[in-house]
């Protein structure tokens, strides 16, 4: 589960870093996307511009696995605003489908990310310090093949 997740997240971060640099390089290019009723209050290129500042962080935050459980959630938020964006400016069309695989791709990452480390968790470690177990990969303490305790070696 672990190498899918990689590569997931991986693609994620190249396609929203690659649509952030050339929303920052072309806005023009991509203010046609600014639905009518937000471009009719508010103008379009610095809402492109904001936009792509976002999407290329967001990249460079899943491409350096920098708080992933974060980032990956906030790309599936993203992704719904571009989903419905495209929804009221286009209709259905193939860049919508596209859209709707990276929105699927992003949310089974984060859905997938969850269930790992709930299942990381110890059944006998207590919930509130179990989240903090999981993320930092550690267990709880050893058993033998009866299940008694071992001794712990720091406490002699």
């Amino acid at each position: 589960m672990l190498k899918e997740r990689v590569i997931a997240r991986l693609g994620l971060a190249l396609v929203f870093a690659g649509f952030g640099f050339w929303e920052l390089t072309q806005p023009s290019q991509w203010a046609g996307y600014v639905p009518p009723f937000v471009a009719a209050h508010v103008p379009a290129i610095p809402l492109v511009l904001v936009h792509g500042w976002l999407l290329l962080m967001l990249g460079v935050s899943l491409l350096i696995d920098f708080r992933p459980e974060v980032a990956i959630w906030v790309a599936v938020g993203v992704m719904i605003e571009i989903v419905l964006g495209l929804l009221v400016t286009s209709g259905f069309s193939t860049t919508l489908l596209r859209d709707l695989g990276l929105l699927s791709l992003a949310l089974a990452t984060a859905v997938g990310g969850r269930r790992a480390a709930i299942a990381a968790v110890p059944a006998s470690a207590p919930a509130a310090s179990g989240r903090a177990t999981a993320q930092m990969g550690l267990r709880g303490p050893s058993r033998s093949a009866s299940g008694s305790r071992l001794a712990d070696p720091s406490r002699r």
